[in-house]
């Protein structure tokens, strides 16, 4: 369908604003609404959900966007928020992990489970067609609901059920690729050092260009390589670890580098590839250009924290804080281009079989 048709239908029974986290499937919806409409960009799905709060507050009729594993992100403020003071509003939640559709690892407990769970917490939903007429009758029944009943209705958009809708890349100051800095990192930490990648393509660059038994492939549970790197730290004090982490993964749950902070890990090293986009689900722009992590990392007392745009620079700063007098926790924002190879690999092996991997190396 035409996504110009879903934003009609919206217009039409008065949703908006628009605020959420992008998902691949919702590519077309989001580069659309960042263009046209009145789009806020969150953080998180949790964070969306109290911007929209603010929308009702404001007499409004708010749209959160997310994937449906982000679903579980808005759980609390839905049932503690939305659903407490009655706020009628829109989410449009794609269907990751359809039963009968291939998809990634990460997306089969929520895929299986998403209707079931709307179902649990009493949220009123239709899911998507192909029929145009089917769209506006949806969005219509789910505006009827959403008004009379003063409550939050989902839209559940399924794979590919809109057209393509182009993306502005958004720019970086910087000639250095993800990929680039990947491979200078792993060349210059000492082979014995565990790493840990967040989600998305920097884990399929890392698999890519040093496959190990030393690294930790998150899939998933976006923003959660910090906090898994930082127990891992704790628990294992003789043992290296770098986390590779990605500026909208450090923005979604920034306060780890507060607790980072707080228990300062000596042999952790933080590395946030920040390319200033969410780029696995369509490069749509993060805030991260707005926000100084490396001062935020200082404020939260990690030792010490650089900002590298260069291969040189980021050479000579693993080197330093590798020798550094004072021990870790150190960060380092690498700002690197938006941008990967089109046919970059997925893992072969299994969450469980990567785990194992990885626990029999430590």
């Amino acid at each position: 369908m035409n996504v110009e048709l879903l934003f009609k239908h919206l217009k039409e029974n008065n949703f908006g604003p628009y605020t959420g986290v992008p998902c691949s499937i919702l590519k077309p919806v989001i580069n659309y609404a960042i263009e046209n409409e009145n789009y806020f960009i969150a953080s998180s799905e949790g964070e969306a959900m109290g911007i929209a709060a603010g929308f009702s507050l404001a007499d409004k009729k708010p749209v959160v966007m997310m994937q449906n594993s982000g679903f579980g992100n808005t759980v609390n403020p839905l049932t503690s928020l939305q659903q407490i003071y009655n706020f009628p509003m829109l989410m449009l939640i794609t269907w990751r992990g359809e039963p009968g559709k291939p998809d990634e690892p990460q997306h089969k407990v929520m895929g299986e489970k998403l209707l079931e769970l709307l179902e649990l917490l009493e949220v009123p939903y239709r899911v998507s067609d192909d029929l145009p007429e089917k769209l506006k009758e949806d969005i219509e029944i789910l505006n009827n609901i959403a008004e009379t009943k003063l409550c939050p209705v989902a839209y559940v958009i399924r794979k590919g059920a809109f057209e393509k809708y182009p993306t502005k890349i958004p720019e970086t100051k910087s000639e250095l690729s993800r990929e680039e800095a990947i491979k200078i990192i792993s060349e210059n930490i000492p082979a014995d050092t565990k790493i840990v990648a967040t989600t998305g393509k920097p884990s399929r660059e890392l698999l890519m260009i040093n496959d190990s038994e030393k690294n930790f492939y998150t899939v998933g549970s976006m923003g959660c390589a910090a906090s898994i790197s930082l127990g891992l730290a704790l628990e294992k004090p003789d043992t290296n670890f770098l986390c590779l982490d990605g500026d909208g993964a450090v923005l979604m749950k920034m306060g780890t580098l507060a607790t980072i902070g707080k228990y300062k890990p000596q042999n952790l090293i933080h590395v946030c590839l920040d390319n200033g986009a969410y780029e696995s689900t369509g490069a749509q722009a993060t805030i991260s250009e707005n926000v100084d992590l490396c001062k935020i990392a200082l404020a939260s007392k990690y030792s010490s924290a650089k900002e590298v745009k260069t291969a040189e620079e980021l050479k000579n700063i693993i080197s330093e804080v590798q020798n550094a007098e004072e021990p870790g926790p150190h960060f380092i924002r690498v700002v690197v281009k938006c941008g990967s190879r089109s046919d970059l690999p997925r893992p072969k092996a299994t969450p469980v079989e990567n785990k194992e991997r990885f626990m029999n190396s430590l």
